[in-house]
């Protein structure tokens, strides 16, 4: 539309990268949706493409298998204001040719592993453990802080109404958005032989299945496919979660949670929220299999340590606001 300003969001997803990113550049999208005419360009397999099938009014979703396709596309759409790029790494040839279509450029750093910022680059860098400070916004800055982590606006709601449970009698397992059922399958097997018979476990199954609720046994229900993580999340006393993005919404709404690392990466992550009072560090899914008692064991002593659980809580609700949108998308004004 006339007037508006033109906004290019770039993101990857799909195995091997899971969906997190895609997500949280879907996110982004919606809410610059209102005001500017978006496009969002993902990298990914079909499951990424299964996840941007309803992107929402005002956002055009491109989907290609390569780098090529994408800059194809994005260099004969025009000029745009900004660029968003949000991927696990954005190499310096990738910013290098996208600065040659836009005016200013926004990349999300989760790993601090981007050299090219200054000029009109503004880093992001959501991953850290403390708040944001306030600082410098605006081309050529580098802002860090856990607030700064943009959720989708449901999360403000549910975080009004949840309320802490000493007891622990939901516990939800969630392995991202492209999950495999076998490790989910591994996992509540290995819970529903070592904790208590009267807690109920619900298992997310990811973002590309049809949709059904099934329940299995006598306390554990499976959920394939989308489903409303924010109301879940609220509902249920704990988390066995991966280490990537959904801490956060987890952090903003406030339930206690453990990790399971799926990669070296959210391993790194893991650690480091765990050492300071964010979650608990489960080391890396792989371990599970050749040390099956350690897993429960250390599920079981978090259950039973309300005291902490409730520190977790409220420590997390202070770090994660919700308000993360607000905050980075005035580096873009």
């Amino acid at each position: 539309m006339a007037g508006k300003k033109k906004i290019l969001l770039i993101t990857r997803g799909g195995k091997g990268y899971g969906l997190g990113h895609v997500l949280r550049a879907l996110a982004v999208g919606k809410a610059l949706a209102a005001s500017s005419d978006v496009t969002l360009i993902a990298m990914g397999d079909a499951s990424c493409a299964s996840c941007l099938k309803n992107p929402g009014p005002g956002i055009d979703v491109k989907t290609f298998r390569d780098d090529r396709g994408l800059f194809l596309h994005a260099e004969k759409t025009g000029f745009f204001h900004s660029v968003i790029i949000d991927m696990l790494y954005t190499p310096v040839s990738f910013i290098d040719r996208m600065k040659k279509i836009c005016g200013r450029m926004m990349i999300f750093d989760d790993m601090a592993r981007c050299k090219r910022g200054g000029g009109n680059i503004v880093i992001v860098r959501p991953q850290e453990t403390c708040l944001w400070s306030g600082g410098k916004q605006g081309s050529g800055a580098v802002i860090k802080g856990a607030d700064l982590f943009p959720l989708r606006p449901e999360f403000m709601f549910y975080r009004e109404i949840k309320k802490f449970s000493s007891d622990v009698d939901d516990i939800l397992i969630s392995l991202g958005g492209a999950a495999r059922r076998k490790d989910l399958d591994l996992i509540t097997g290995i819970l529903d032989r070592a904790i208590p018979g009267d807690i109920n476990l619900h298992i997310a199954g990811g973002y590309t299945g049809s949709g059904r609720k099934t329940v299995q046994g006598r306390r554990i229900t499976f959920y394939d496919g989308s489903i409303n993580m924010a109301e879940i999340i609220t509902r249920v006393d704990l988390g066995i979660i991966a280490g990537g993005f959904i801490k956060f919404e987890f952090m903003c709404i406030g339930t206690p949670f453990c990790m399971l690392a799926l990669n070296e990466h959210q391993r790194v992550l893991s650690e480091r929220f765990s050492k300071k009072g964010f979650g608990i560090a489960l080391g890396r899914f792989g371990d599970i299999s050749g040390h099956r008692e350690r897993f429960p064991e250390k599920v079981s002593g978090f259950i039973a340590d309300k005291d902490k659980r409730k520190e977790m809580f409220l420590r997390s609700r202070k770090l994660v606001d919700g308000r993360g949108i607000v905050r980075i998308l005035k580096s873009l004004v």
